[in-house]
């Protein structure tokens, strides 16, 4: 990871030559996501116009995956992936869509037992006490009460 982030620092000039404009911190991650998949997949790096022409390219197709989202969605991309190819940004735009529909298809895990639930706030991690005759609320720190 160190190397992917000192390539990004050698080789990136503060302006995009196709747009222009300054890389956004969404473009950092994405041209991170280029190296890494290359590396993974033991292809030669980009030379510098071509890498950032890819980061510009990636980052359009990418444009609907949310920025926290795509460490998770690439990963996801380069475990299901079942070629040796390098994977591209739409097989991560496809992994990132299978792992809403796999975190939404899998059951809550929540334990209801009595033991789980906090007799302070019953798990609403406020817990309400009087103060003075007054109601009042506090963040609570779940210590049960014996």
């Amino acid at each position: 990871m160190e190397q992917v982030t000192q390539f990004l620092e050698q080789h990136q000039i503060e302006t995009s030559p196709i747009s222009k404009r300054a890389w956004t911190s969404f473009e950092n991650e994405v041209g991170k996501m280029i190296l890494r998949s290359r590396l993974a997949s033991s292809l030669p790096v980009l030379n510098p116009e071509e890498f950032q022409a890819a980061v510009e390219a990636w980052a359009q197709v990418l444009r609907k995956v949310p920025q926290f989202e795509l460490e998770d969605a690439y990963l996801w991309a380069m475990e299901s992936r079942d070629s040796g190819f390098a994977i591209g940004a739409p097989d991560v735009v496809r992994a990132y869509h299978q792992l809403c529909a796999a975190r939404s298809a899998e059951p809550h895990q929540t334990d209801y037992t009595a033991r789980a639930i906090c007799k302070r706030c019953f798990g609403a991690g406020m817990e309400v006490y009087i103060d003075q005759g007054y109601k009042t609320a506090r963040r609570c720190n779940h210590v049960p009460e014996n």
